[in-house]
């Protein structure tokens, strides 16, 4: 390994000489190279090297040419381009090509030595790195469409394109990415060929081919075609129809989805030139044949008329969108075609307020013209799919936000009590309820819906399923916290959950409910109160760590006189660690704290702590930076032994 390291160190001598005769890097800059380079050779030799040392090497030399081009250009150094100018960069070649050895399968190394080599101009490397990868992975779309690519764009060769994509699609025949780009290059070539020969003054329709226009494009391919067989086949290529074969043969090789067409619309949105009307045309008529009751479908068929691709403009355009948008409604079914609709009136509203001046995002209880005709479309959209019982869960609670914004406060109390009789089973749908009714009250007074809301906590919390219902158990709290309101009804059915449920995980679920219902109880009742709460906890399925550490949090704000006895104290602690001591470093870090602050040894608990916990030496790194905050705030450090327990 060392003879291999050092013949690789000597032949950068050459350039390290060159580095420095050119002022580029000083004697001592030079060591720092040589002493790096040789760490990272050495890590490359190892048995064990990993993809992260090769990349950590190509990034300390792309650095390195970034300074020395830098330093180039400040010091303003001339002259013939030598060893020093190419150097690092043949470096990082070098380090690649020895990556991609022993990473072979890595397909983004691959593509970071391909972006390396496009971004130096390494244009012969390039196709050496193409060739290479392609050898190694045939199947690999991507890298096909690179190479075509590169031969059109770089090469200008569009004959040497169109095989190689011909050849990655023999290969990959069940790819619909490549057959899209296929189909770009098509639509590229036709826009190429166009822009030069209006550049030429040579119309498209044009009998003449003059020499570079495309015509020895059709004639290197076919040797034997004639001056008509190869005007035919230019004109073929101007006016789109190579594309379209292209698309029809995919259609024919590949299942049938719309996502599949879609990546086609995709490839076809950028370009404008006469004829591509004629392709979107038979893009569409494929979409509407294969696909009459897919919503995605009848999506794609309504954003066509608002592209350059539709004869309609303006609010014509808009006006057929819906058209198509409702004739959609009516052929397919489920909520996604409503969901779809939805989505298209939201993003015309939106236009419509940015071309008038207001603010998309705000309060929209004040509009006008367009944006209220919206408005109300918007609302009447949502109410036909509640109606029909196609709406999804999504639409149910979109609709009385939007409402909201525009200042329908009883139309989005209506609304939410609509979502949650179609979906009663959705915890948002009825945490949402929830909120707006509570919001509701604060502002009509809580004589007029005390009981109403006690009512609806209850019917919530009944209808959604335990596991899905924690985050609506603590907003039910809350609710009727804020309203003053008894919460005996709603914490006696509480109760009756935990007991019927297994224990709660570490963080989040019932355990965030009861820390809920803790507050509120003591807020309202008291500190005897929520203390009776959580003893009768106790005795059930633990809730939760985060009740665990609410309760911890509660009993340590309370005042000196308030204080429960040091064992009862310690009973909750060692009840918090036979249910959660195993992954609640925390837990067991509150606990040691708490032993010390009373003056009693912690060394028996922090072996404990070693022994339950996974990773019981990141929990020692934890108490040991603990015990030094304790000794910066007076408190005399405990160390405990952390061999075993005290004697």
């Amino acid at each position: 390994m060392a003879d291999t390291v050092r013949a690789i160190l000597e032949e950068m001598i050459p350039e390290l000489e060159d580095f420095q005769r050119r002022g580029y890097f000083s004697r001592t800059e030079i060591q720092h190279i040589v002493k790096k380079r040789t760490d990272f050779e050495y890590r490359l030799k190892r048995r064990a090297a990993v993809k992260a040392d090769y990349l950590r090497y190509v990034q300390y030399e792309t650095k390195l040419e970034e300074l020395r081009r830098l330093r180039k250009d400040s010091k303003a150094l001339k002259g013939r381009k030598g060893l020093a100018e190419h150097a690092i960069v043949r470096r990082i070649h070098f380090i690649y090509e020895r990556a991609t050895r022993k990473f072979r399968g890595d397909l983004r190394l691959w593509s970071a030595w391909l972006d390396f080599c496009k971004d130096t101009g390494s244009k012969r490397k390039l196709s050496q790195v193409v060739t290479k990868g392609l050898q190694l992975h045939p199947r690999e779309p991507s890298l096909w469409v690179y190479a075509a690519a590169h031969e059109f764009e770089h090469n200008r060769n569009a004959a040497a394109s169109r095989a190689l994509m011909q050849r990655g699609l023999r290969m990959c025949p069940g790819s619909p990415e490549l057959w899209a780009e296929y189909f770009r290059m098509e639509l590229l070539y036709a826009h190429t060929l166009r822009a030069r020969r209006e550049v030429l003054g040579i119309a498209p329709e044009g009998a003449d081919v003059p020499e570079g226009t495309g015509s020895a494009d059709i004639t290197m391919a076919d040797p034997d075609a004639t001056a008509e067989e190869a005007e035919a086949a230019v004109r073929a290529v101007l006016s789109g129809s190579v594309a379209v074969v292209a698309f029809q043969q995919a259609c024919k090789e590949l299942p049938r989805s719309v996502s599949m067409i879609s990546k086609f619309l995709e490839a076809l949105e950028p370009f404008t030139f006469a004829g591509t009307q004629k392709i979107a045309d038979v893009i569409y008529s494929r979409l509407e044949t294969d696909f009459p009751r897919e919503p995605q479908a009848w999506d794609l068929r309504a954003k066509r008329c608002l592209t350059h691709h539709h004869a309609s403009e303006g609010a014509d355009a808009v006006e057929a969108a819906e058209a198509v948008y409702r004739e959609g409604v009516v052929t397919t079914e489920g909520p996604l075609m409503y969901d779809l609709y939805l989505a298209f009136l939201k993003r015309q509203l939106k236009a419509s307020l940015e071309a008038s001046g207001a603010e998309p995002e705000g309060h929209l209880g004040k509009l006008k013209g367009q944006a209220k005709s919206l408005a109300k479309q918007v609302l009447r959209m949502c109410q036909a799919a509640a109606s029909a019982e196609r709406a999804s869960e999504e639409l149910l609670l979109e609709w009385p936000r939007l409402a909201l914004r525009f200042g329908r406060v009883k139309a989005a109390l209506a609304a939410c009590e609509q979502a949650t009789a179609l979906a009663p089973a959705s915890a948002q749908l009825w945490r949402q309820r929830l909120i707006l009714e509570t919001q509701h009250a604060i502002c009509k007074g809580p004589d007029q819906v005390s009981q109403r809301l006690v009512d609806l906590a209850q019917q919530a919390t009944s209808a959604v399923l335990p596991g899905e219902a924690a985050d609506l158990w603590s907003t039910a709290f809350r609710a009727l916290s804020a309203q003053q309101l008894p919460l005996d009804g709603l914490l006696a059915s509480f109760i009756r959950e935990l007991s019927a449920s297994a224990a709660g995980p570490l963080r989040g679920g019932m355990g965030e409910a009861a820390t809920e219902a803790l507050r509120c109880i003591h807020a309202a009742s008291g500190l005897e109160a929520a203390r009776a709460f959580y003893r009768q906890l106790q005795r059930l399925p633990p809730a939760g760590g985060a009740f665990v550490h609410a309760v911890l949090d509660m009993e340590a704000e309370v005042p000196p006189a308030e204080q429960l006895p040091d064992a009862a104290t310690e009973a909750i602690f060692e009840a918090a660690i036979i249910a959660y001591g195993a992954k609640d470093e925390e837990l067991w870090l509150r606990y040691a704290a708490w032993m010390q602050r009373r003056n009693r040894r912690t060394g028996q608990l922090i072996w404990r702590a070693s022994k339950a916990l996974k990773d019981g030496d990141e929990f020692f790194a934890q108490y040991q930076a603990q015990q030094q905050k304790l000794a910066g705030a007076g408190s005399a450090p405990d160390r405990p032994s952390c061999l075993g327990p005290e004697a």
